[in-house]
């Protein structure tokens, strides 16, 4: 719709001079309450065609108001205020909610690489707003007709795991997450936390020339068969926790790749840019990458700044395993685009690792992109994995389940069994979580309200699973007390509508599915999320103020074709963020 406005007023100044830089002046934009349904820029775009304001406005007014669609036009300042006609406006908003899949201007082979955990503890609230974020950046590219591999890197190797090792060897000898009773990743998490604690009571210890664990990766990079099969038990045990947790959260992947089978490819590409002098190697050995100083400046004592690829001793570091990567993943999937959701932390790692691919000359390097996000902070504090006060992921969800599940209880405990009140608690906590995680914009820190993100009124997941579970409910009514006001409303019941919050509500699911589009050319998905809480508001208050079924059988008709459009909408857009709904509250 948005765009038939704008092309049917452009055509009228085609011919002029000034029009392909004027062209881009003109805008579409939503006017505040009760001014029309959509306003046009016209202030900047007269003035770019060196036209007066008054002659550009009635022009467009001219060419609109002679359109099948346009009821008026009016003038309002720098915009033309646009209001269009019922009938065509409130049923072009029902079959735009029929339609099927969006189609992208192309379609892409785009790889998503999120959650992207390490083998050395449980998956926390950080990886858990990664995680919220890949399968909404996916589900979003999918619905926008890209072809989307949703991809997960296990960091299963390195001096991290190893300190978690020597954790095991020291503190937990001949333990088992089964002797402990604990999943397995907790376990692993809890062998690093013991380690951590135990070196740093220590003054003299150097986190960043920890020599044990530098030690262990050595022998773990020779082969050695005692470190190896301590690695791979070790590694199960984490394995089989994590698949729990991405399986309550509903993350599931199409590749997975390990960092310990991508290392050498990545050590291999690092003797190669040596040998082609792209690459340096320092007098102590080690391997590094001399970053453009245009780009990347100097550091604190006036040098050069680099980037390390291999350890004096030889051994890989978290680039080299991740040029393998890079080029594993494209000899792999032909890719187009290359999406690595990552925090804002490894900001810099990532531009560096963009810049070594494009001096390696991979052709592809430039279509790599950093999708960078806020980390999250809870009231008390920012998490610390490895000093051990981190919220899991898992003690999260269950402590967001059981406060879903105490209010079902108390709300419904009478009508409901156990088992329909903990399925319910599942989607309504999971649903909390994803929409408070994703209403912000990814690079903003995130500091999550648990109490404030289970509320059933204002901008929560349940509060848009409460109004799509009203949708459904009101169409279940008409279907029992008067089937035949289901029956396909006619062109003449549309015109019965046109109050300014059924105009809102139309309004906001014509243009749901170009804040789709939106959303997937700039990667933000919480421009779907705040589309589905402003349709579930605008739902909201249209429903308290207008009887859906009345006397009046084409206006009821013509309101429950408007209903069923935005439930529609409403479950469209919170599957797009990874959300299930209850058809019922």
């Amino acid at each position: 719709m948005k765009e038939d406005l704008l092309q049917a007023s452009l055509e009228a100044f085609s011919a002029l001079p000034e029009f392909a830089l004027a062209a881009p002046k003109l805008k579409v934009e939503i006017p505040p309450r009760g001014k029309g349904d959509y306003a046009l820029t016209v202030m900047a775009f007269a003035r770019a065609l060196n036209l007066p304001l008054e002659e550009v406005a009635a022009t467009i007014t001219d060419r609109l108001s002679r359109s099948y669609w346009v009821t008026s036009a009016v003038h309002n300042g720098p915009f033309l205020n646009l209001e269009l006609v019922p009938k065509t406006f409130f049923e072009l908003a029902v079959r735009t909610a029929s339609k099927g899949p969006l189609e992208a201007a192309t379609c892409d082979k785009i790889m998503v690489e999120y959650l992207s955990p390490n083998t050395n503890k449980p998956l926390h609230l950080g990886h858990v707003r990664n995680g919220v974020l890949g399968t909404a950046l996916s589900n979003i590219l999918e619905a926008a007709g890209h072809d989307v591999v949703r991809t997960n890197l296990v960091n299963d190797r390195g001096v991290h795991i190893c300190k978690s090792m020597l954790g095991y060897l020291e503190f937990f000898p001949e333990r088992s997450p089964e002797s402990e009773g604990k999943k397995g990743d907790h376990f692993v998490g809890d062998c690093y936390v013991a380690y951590m604690k135990a070196r740093k009571a220590d003054p003299t210890y150097d986190e960043d020339n920890d020599v044990p664990a530098k030690a262990m990766l050595e022998r773990w990079e020779a082969g050695d068969k005692e470190v190896l099969e301590l690695w791979e038990r070790m590694n199960r045990w984490v394995y089989d926790g994590f698949a729990i947790t991405n399986e309550r959260y509903g993350f599931w992947f199409e590749a997975t790749y390990l960092e310990s089978n991508l290392y050498q490819l990545g050590k291999d590409i690092v003797m190669d840019g040596l040998e082609r002098k792209v690459l340096t190697r320092l007098p102590d050995g080690s391997i590094v990458y001399l970053l453009p100083e245009e780009k990347f400046g100097r550091d604190q004592e006036g040098k050069i700044r680099v980037a390390g690829l291999l350890r004096a001793e030889g051994t890989s570091l978290y680039l080299t395993q991740d040029l393998g990567t890079a080029v594993k993943k494209v000899e792999d999937y032909a890719l187009d685009r290359s999406i690595y959701v990552v925090a804002t932390e490894q900001d810099h790692h990532f531009r560096a690792l963009f810049e070594i691919l494009k001096a390696l000359d991979y052709p592809w390097a430039n279509r790599c992109y950093h999708f960078s996000y806020g980390m999250v902070e809870l009231p008390d504090g920012r998490m610390k994995s490895r000093e051990g006060n981190v919220v899991d992921a898992d003690d999260l969800l269950d402590e967001m389940t059981e406060l879903a599940r105490a209010e079902i209880a108390t709300r419904r405990g009478d009508t409901l069994s156990g088992e329909e009140i903990q399925r319910r608690a599942n989607i309504i906590a999971l649903a909390a979580i994803r929409l408070y995680l994703l209403r912000y914009t990814p690079h903003k820190r995130v500091l999550f309200d648990p109490s404030h993100s289970l509320s059933f009124e204002g901008d929560t997941g349940p509060y848009c699973l409460y109004a799509y579970a009203r949708t459904k409910s009101i169409l279940q009514k008409a279907v029992r007390e008067q089937p035949l006001l289901v029956e396909h409303a006619t062109p003449t019941a549309f015109e019965k509508l046109g109050t300014e919050d059924e105009r809102v509500l139309a309004r906001s699911v014509l243009e749901f599915p170009e804040v789709v589009l939106r959303s997937a050319e700039s990667y933000n998905p919480s421009l779907v999320a705040n589309a589905v809480l402003a349709l579930a508001q605008n739902f909201s208050r249209f429903y308290r103020s207008h009887p859906v079924i009345g006397d009046d059988e084409e206006l009821s008709r013509a309101r429950l074709a408007l209903v069923t459009a935005v439930g529609t909408m409403l479950k469209r857009g919170l599957n797009l963020l990874g959300i299930e709904v209850l058809e019922e509250m």
